[in-house]
């Protein structure tokens, strides 16, 4: 009866110690994501305030990843902007972002984190949600896609 108790003694002691590594390393996971979340959310505000002050064309392409250049033409980005211009006005605020979906992607080699970003913005015409998807590769972060929505923009 004696080493019934000494294994289940040590079966309880190994059990244990399985369940505080597997909390540890849920712990960094999460803190790890938690981080990089917010680190997209402060680039994403960055961003997009510099990009609608003036509708610039020229630094949304320059802050664009491969993918968005790619993706989405000069002349597409600059037809967006006059569109979000007339019909939106001047941009005002925007609240902070909130990331919403988080992926850690490897492609041939090349890892990746998409992170998708949220937010309410004001303008001087209407308000408007703002949709950006960023991507960080090797510590920099750059503009996977870029949407603001609003009621104003399905107005005639």
């Amino acid at each position: 009866m004696k080493t019934v108790w000494i294994v289940l003694g040590i079966l309880a002691v190994l059990g244990l110690a399985c369940c505080g590594g597997v909390f540890l390393f849920g712990k960094g996971i999460f803190s790890a994501v938690a981080n990089t979340n917010d680190d997209a959310d402060r680039y994403s505000k960055q961003v997009f305030e510099k990009v609608a002050a003036d509708w610039d064309v020229a630094l949304l392409t320059g802050e664009g990843s491969p993918e968005f250049k790619e993706q989405v033409s000069q002349e597409a980005l600059k037809n967006m902007f006059e569109l979000l211009k007339t019909k939106l006005g001047k941009f005002k605020s925007v609240g902070e972002f909130i990331a919403t979906n988080t992926q850690a992607k490897t492609n041939n080699g090349d890892s990746m984190i998409v992170v998708t970003t949220h937010a309410s913005a004001v303008f001087e015409k209407a308000p408007g949600d703002v949709t950006m998807e960023v991507i960080k590769r090797g510590g920099t972060w750059k503009v996977l896609s870029f949407e603001v929505k609003s009621e104003a923009l399905k107005a005639p």
